[in-house]
Parts: C-alpha cells; structure tokens; sequence
C-alpha cells in the first residue's frame, strides 16, 4: 500500500477516473438483488454459515457476544 500511482491531467480531462476497493468492490443496486435471488432459487446457500440465529428481543446479548468475539456470522431474527 506505499505504492503511488499517477494520473496525468489529460487522463482526468478525457474522463478517466481511480477508483479503489478493499476487498472487491461492489455495486449494491445491482449485486443485493442478484444475491437475493439466487438465495432463494437455491443456489446461494447462505444458511450453512450462519453461526447463530438471535430474535431482536435479545439484540443486546447478542451485541455483547460479538464484542467478546464468541459469535460470528449471526444473524438477527425480526419474527420471533
């Protein structure tokens, strides 16, 4: 990451642009549905890696468990 990278000024005016991304990047509008939709034609199997399910009413306990690093990948449930 101490790498520079240069753009001359006829790079910018021409309409060339840098953009940067940790960890990929994404574009929401477009890839949240696409997800959501392979999700439910079973093709993205996202149940399998949730570690824990907690029902909003015990969101603070579920707060403290992440903080103390003994949950991961939990998710919190609005219908129960």
């Amino acid at each position: 990451l101490a790498e520079k990278v240069g753009l001359s000024a006829m790079d910018l005016l021409s309409g060339k642009k840098l953009q940067g991304a940790i960890m990929g990047g994404n574009r929401f509008p477009v890839d949240i549905p696409r997800l959501v939709d392979f999700y439910i034609r079973g093709l993205l199997d996202l149940d399998s890696i949730i570690a824990e399910r907690i029902p909003l009413s015990a969101i603070n306990d579920g707060f403290d468990k992440m903080k103390k690093g003994d949950s991961a990948r939990s998710v919190i449930v609005f219908d129960q």
